[in-house]
């Protein structure tokens, strides 16, 4: 199942090359595509898959890839559920990370420092970052697929969790059409954070390419929910996990599609269509969350704003479970739990606010008189603070 939001992020990026240049490059959210779940993956994670718009991979190929990565990971019940496709305008177009003891400052600090709002912020944008490009150098070097986490601790754990394939490269050609796969035996690097089996077993991780077969061993598998890993490894759909690489690339967007500065009402509004078409929670999950002050001649005063010095006459916001999605929260894309928003967003005059839960769907009307006019009315429940904490722990996590 695919869905698809076009053209509504650029996320700045710097590149790195073999001779320290940098080069501007931009990366673009394109669509995100769920694979089918089985009974035999009881546990799944997010990807996110970067593609270098001027190389030769195609999303197609790649789809099909990930597919025969599942194959694989279901031997030890998991599957890639969500693959984030983004398009990535990177030039020059040849990187070079097989040299990678020479070129790890470059990639750490420069290439890497501009993607940290797709990764580096928080660890929880996707599991795993999968990048793929054309080639490392000129002339072609037909090198092989990396995953960073075989370095360890020369880069940040985010970057760790990344890995690289060429196009051009000698494992695409020799198995792309088998049922080894390329993307599980590099992501096992990442889960296990280990290096290939030298133990002459048969399986995804051995040392010698005659010995790899499409399924890790029960070690392996068991080494997956070593505590350190198991937080990017979902048992369950959670909302935040699933939510937040949307959330991310709205706030650090502008326009009128995404985000814009004092348009909290429409652009939660945005926020929720977007959650709701590419189906990341049901729609009873979904509440606008409006906030005024009991005297409505009294403006609002938040203590955390992404503008500092706010005054607004009203505020609004998605309520997803117990996770508050304010675009207007902080200066960087933060999903926070309501009873921590109300806190630091507000402190102690939250107890003068009065708080309005809307069903999805049900968010437009963004003046202040329309708004205003809805408390009037008691269009929609309302609630003090105490109130509204008791009402999202009666309703749990669905």
């Amino acid at each position: 199942m695919r869905s698809s939001i076009l053209n509504f992020v650029s996320i700045a990026i710097v590149g790195c090359w073999h001779i320290a240049a940098l080069a501007a490059s931009s990366s673009q959210f394109s669509s995100v595509w769920e694979t089918e779940k089985t009974a035999q993956t009881p546990r799944e994670m997010d990807v996110s898959a970067f593609i270098e718009k001027d190389s030769q991979w195609k999303i197609a190929e790649i789809e099909k890839r990930i597919l025969t990565a599942n194959q694989v990971l279901a031997s030890c019940g998991l599957r890639i559920r969500n693959v984030y496709f983004h398009k990535w305008d990177l030039t020059p177009n040849l990187l070079r990370i097989d040299d990678i003891e020479s070129t790890i400052e470059d990639i750490t600090e420069k290439f890497y420092d501009g993607m940290r709002y797709t990764s580096q912020q928080t660890n929880r944008v996707t599991a795993i970052q999968l990048f793929y490009f054309e080639d490392y150098l000129n002339p072609h070097t037909y090198g092989g697929s990396v995953p960073l986490s075989v370095y360890g601790d020369k880069f940040p754990l985010p970057l760790q969790n990344s890995v690289w394939f060429p196009y051009n490269s000698a494992q695409r050609r020799k198995f792309g059409e088998s049922q080894y796969s390329e993307e599980a035996h590099e992501i096992g690097h990442i889960l296990t954070r280990k290096g290939h089996d030298h133990s002459g077993a048969s399986n995804v991780m051995a040392n010698s390419s005659v010995l790899r077969a499409p399924g890790f061993s029960s070690e392996q598998c068991a080494s997956f929910l070593i505590p350190a890993h198991t937080a990017y490894i979902q048992s369950c759909k959670n909302s935040s996990e699933a939510i937040f690489p949307l959330f991310s690339s709205y706030f650090n967007s502008y326009s009128d599609k995404t985000y814009m500065n004092t348009w909290c009402s429409r652009n939660s509004d945005n926020l929720q269509k977007a959650i709701l078409a590419l189906n990341l929670a049901s729609a009873d999950r979904v509440k606008g969350l409006y906030i005024t002050h009991k005297d409505k001649n009294q403006r609002l005063y938040p203590l955390n704003s992404r503008q500092p010095n706010s005054r607004w006459p009203f505020h609004a916001a998605l309520l997803v479970d117990d996770m508050v999605l304010d675009m207007d929260y902080t200066n960087r894309p933060t999903l926070v739990k309501l009873d921590e928003y109300l806190e630091k967003m507000w402190g102690n005059a939250a107890a003068d606010l009065e708080f309005q839960l809307r069903p999805s769907g049900r968010l437009s009307g963004y003046t202040r008189v329309e708004v205003f006019e809805t408390f009037k009315n008691n269009t929609f429940p309302e609630y003090t603070k105490a109130e509204l904490l008791a009402w999202v722990r009666a309703q749990g996590c669905k």
